[in-house]
């Protein structure tokens, strides 16, 4: 028949007891003993998948415990008084790396895609920047032929005011040695000089 190792009475069936999974020693099931709350006793009781662990290999193990449940002061105490301190104790630096890592391992992802992004919608920007530049050249190159075309527009304006003042100058001249004469019949292969 196993022994408590606290209290060096025997484990019975009215006294269960629970065995620590590191060092296999055995504790009754209450709370003087093996220093687990009600809740605790109650999760370990309904749970075969749960570990415990005995109060001196809890400080000396690295391995994370099963379960935590926080202590709670409307407790019904079977034996003795409410420990306050008991719970389940966590590898804090296994669980902080562990956590840390993930964490560092989600950032990494989060920069990775990020910087996918970034990189992306750098090369976008830069095409976008290609494209006005080229609209850019073009508008110059438009602005430059239209400043021509406007320049010889002017300039063929200018020449055409000038060639009409020419020709109306011309026909001013035609004009100036013809004369006009009315009330006389026409007559064919009529000869100016002897009519007049």
């Amino acid at each position: 028949m196993s022994k408590c190792e606290k209290c060096n009475k025997n484990i019975t069936k009215t006294r269960p007891g629970v065995e620590c999974h590191r060092c296999e020693k055995m504790v009754h099931l209450n709370t003087e003993c093996s220093g687990l709350t009600t809740k605790q006793r109650n999760a370990l009781r309904a749970n075969e998948n749960l570990d415990w662990s005995y109060s001196e290999c809890k400080n000396t193990s690295c391995r994370r415990t099963s379960i935590v449940i926080p202590d709670d002061e409307d407790d019904d105490e079977a034996f003795g008084s409410p420990i306050t301190s008991a719970s389940v104790p966590l590898d804090c630096k296994k669980l902080m790396l562990e956590i840390t890592t993930k964490v560092e391992n989600a950032i990494q992802r989060q920069l990775g895609q990020f910087a996918e992004s970034l990189e992306f919608n750098s090369r976008k920007l830069d095409d976008i920047l290609e494209t006005i530049d080229a609209f850019k050249t073009t508008v110059k190159e438009m602005k430059k032929k239209n400043i021509e075309l406007s320049n010889r527009n002017e300039n063929l304006e200018f020449r055409l005011s000038a060639l009409e003042q020419r020709l109306q100058e011309q026909e001013q001249q035609q004009l100036s040695k013809t004369i006009d004469i009315f009330k006389i019949p026409f007559t064919d292969n009529e000869d100016l000089s002897k009519v007049v």
